[in-house]
């Protein structure tokens, strides 16, 4: 019986170090994995770090000014008959230039513009004379750009989309504007309604306040930091605002083109 118990003894004895073993084996498998995924999660922090870094150093901030021509397209709407003409105004904007890939470039921007027209003949209601209307506009475009090596500098070739909101402009006409029995001045503020019942008394409703369309971007990008650009920009909303509810026949949109220059910092 002794022997028996000596035996469960030692067969005990052994059971807990073979046990202590697995348990101090499992336990250096696990720091090592933890140590191999901590170096990994550093390498991944270090990459990450240096390539943020980099892409920041390479993203540039930059300015533009310049002149814009614009006109709307009118079409199928009796109320504005006339013909238009192209409108002389101008813009200024600010953009960032980020590279994705060689050549290759996203261009996101804030821009203040001058947009309008003018009708020599049948301006607005169909009787204002020499009638030219001018309104500002905020926009954000943002397009894509292919930018390869050409002479010292580069060559600009983009293209994307603007969304642009109405904040307001001016109007005047050689005869005065009448409404109803009442006749009102040759000149006056111009506002954005997305309804024609909304309208103010003395004020010509340009269009709806949001607009959108295709953005255009040809240019040159010297190698002093200077860049030539020209834009154009091919408006998609119909911008005739609906009566009551009601949406008008016809179309009105905007098209521009700008040129400007630029500048990176």
């Amino acid at each position: 019986m002794k022997n028996i118990k000596d035996v469960n003894k030692h067969t005990k004895s052994f059971s807990t170090c073979s046990e202590r073993s697995l348990l101090n084996v499992s336990l250096i498998k696990n720091q090592n994995l933890t140590m191999r995924f901590s170096k990994l999660l550093l390498l991944i922090c270090l990459f990450s770090i240096t390539t943020i870094t980099q892409l920041q150093a390479q993203i540039q901030f930059g300015i533009k000014g310049g002149a814009n021509l614009s006109s709307v397209s009118i079409s199928g709407n009796d109320e504005r008959p006339g013909k238009t003409q192209f409108n002389i105004g101008s813009q200024f904007g600010i953009n960032l230039t980020i590279p994705l890939a060689m050549d290759i470039y996203l261009q996101p921007g804030f821009t203040i513009i001058d947009k309008g027209y003018r009708q020599k003949t049948g301006g607005y209601s169909g009787y204002l004379e020499n009638f030219k209307t001018s309104v500002t506009y905020l926009e954000i475009p943002i397009n894509i750009q292919y930018r390869p090596q050409l002479g010292n500098g580069h060559a600009i070739l983009g293209i994307g989309a603007y969304a642009g909101y109405g904040t307001g402009g001016n109007w005047k006409a050689d005869n005065p504007l009448v409404s109803g029995d009442i006749i009102l001045d040759n000149h006056g503020k111009v506002i954005f309604r997305e309804d024609l019942m909304d309208g103010e008394m003395e004020k010509i409703i340009y269009g709806k306040k949001y607009d959108y369309g295709l953005d255009i971007q040809l240019g040159y990008d010297f190698s002093n930091k200077l860049w030539l650009e020209f834009n154009p920009q091919i408006g998609l909303r119909n911008l005739l605002p609906e009566i009551g509810g009601r949406k008008q026949s016809g179309s009105q949109k905007n098209y521009s083109f700008a040129l400007s220059v630029g500048y990176k910092f």
